[in-house]
């Protein structure tokens, strides 16, 4: 990254610091972009990227005196088998350009291809039937359907996909064992701690075996130990599965563990560097397993997480709790 240094000459007057801040936003922008394709001129990488985004633009509120514009022309590919953070402060735009990447919104401006298909205007339904067979998401609320059994949420995105029931709840329950919430596939989201439920999230977003998963601050709502355990399961889809990992983050450290680490600031991509900790994935699967247990002891002294027993017991818990089973959704 070449230094930018702005002469300014003595005659009286001087741009605003705002100004002046968006100037060298712009350079520093221009820079990271020539550097990418400098780097792609060079052989550095001669792969084609899965997803290219070119110039991408995005504004709200069009044509009004509150028109926005939250992305400046963002220009980045994401290649198979990558692990990408993207990083950035509160306001940066990571949310906006989430939405891009996982086509849950059109750009106002700019190019997206995926593998080489410019679907920058595709339809609604069009941009559904991609998300479907190429995107998982995994997001920092998990978004499970609150009446269903973690089996049953596993299992919602293939009923979509039009695969037959047997065939997708025995593959959900093989995706709940993956991630080790066997013994709990039965429980729905209110049984289950933080923890649990971002673990069912993973599986649900592998569910129709996309080739990218695309996580929006997975770790936001756990405590540190927690988002060990969900980290390591990142780590696990990427280096067994070979999964293309693109996540969305506040946080520099965990930022570290990404083969590529993004860095956005006021909408544009200003940097980009390989993390500190790329490769020490041998490190994280082998911390898993003391993760995983500490997580275990703490769930068994939480009295609010009940143990894995069979439908019958908890229907009794819960007319002892005075909830009705039916009402609750347990099956």
């Amino acid at each position: 990254m070449r230094l930018w240094i702005k002469h300014r000459k003595t005659t009286g007057q001087s741009s605003s610091a705002e100004t002046e801040a968006d100037e060298v936003l712009e350079l520093l922008e221009e820079d990271a972009a020539a550097e990418s394709r400098d780097g792609r001129k060079s052989g550095a990488d001669s792969r084609e990227p899965v997803i290219h985004l070119e110039h991408i633009v995005k504004r709200f509120n069009i044509g009004t005196e509150n028109e926005l514009e939250v992305l400046h022309g963002i220009t980045m590919d994401i290649y198979d088998g990558d692990f990408i953070c993207i990083v950035g402060e509160s306001g940066s735009g990571k949310s906006t350009l989430m939405n891009q990447i996982g086509l849950l919104d059109h750009p106002t401006e700019g190019s997206y291809l995926m593998r080489g298909e410019d679907v920058s205007e595709a339809s609604e339904d069009a941009l559904a039937e991609i998300r479907n067979r190429e995107i998982g998401f995994v997001f920092q609320t998990y978004n499970l359907i609150a009446r269903t059994t973690a089996l049953e949420n596993v299992a919602m995105p293939m009923l979509y996909a039009g695969v037959p029931v047997e065939e997708r709840m025995e593959r959900a329950a093989q995706l709940l064992e993956m991630v080790g919430m066997a013994d709990r596939m039965d429980h729905t989201p209110a049984e289950l701690s933080g923890g649990q439920q971002q673990r069912v999230a993973i599986a649900r977003a592998m569910a129709n075996d996309p080739s990218i998963i695309l996580a929006d601050e997975p770790t936001g709502a756990l405590d540190s130990q927690t988002s060990r355990t969900v980290m390591n399961l990142f780590h696990q889809l990427h280096e067994e599965q070979k999964r293309t990992i693109v996540m969305i983050t506040h946080s520099t450290t965990l930022a570290e563990e990404a083969e590529r680490v993004l860095t956005l600031v006021d909408g544009r991509i200003v940097g980009e560097r390989r993390g500190s900790k790329a490769d020490r994935e041998h490190e994280f699967t082998l911390e898993s397993k003391a993760a995983e247990k500490a997580e275990q002891e703490k769930e068994a002294q939480d009295h609010q997480i009940r143990p894995a027993d069979s439908p019958k017991q908890r229907k009794t818990a819960d007319q002892t709790d005075g909830v009705d089973d039916s009402e609750d959704g347990i099956r």
